[in-house]
């Protein structure tokens, strides 16, 4: 068996109810339209569950503390000091 023989029979037990003649009047799917669809499909779905998200979900307002040390917001300084005259 071919290739083509391969995709039959798994074809005839995955779904024995479809007939899966790929030479019938132009019925298949060109490549590059079946990979654009699909990508678009993912994407449609992405972007439908960002917009669920966004839709559902409330964000809490709370307060936010952080502490920084005062060597990073005044450095020691490694010059001597300069006088002014």
């Amino acid at each position: 068996m071919g290739r083509s023989g391969h995709f039959d029979l798994v074809a005839a037990f995955a779904a024995p109810h479809i007939r899966f003649d790929r030479h019938l009047h132009g019925a298949a799917m060109p490549t590059l339209f079946r990979f654009t669809m699909i990508l678009a499909t993912i994407a449609g779905l992405i972007y439908g569950g960002m917009v669920l998200l966004v839709m559902v979900v409330k964000p809490r307002d709370r307060e936010v503390t952080v502490r920084i040390p005062s060597e990073r917001l005044n450095p020691a300084s490694t010059e001597p000091a300069r006088r002014t005259p």
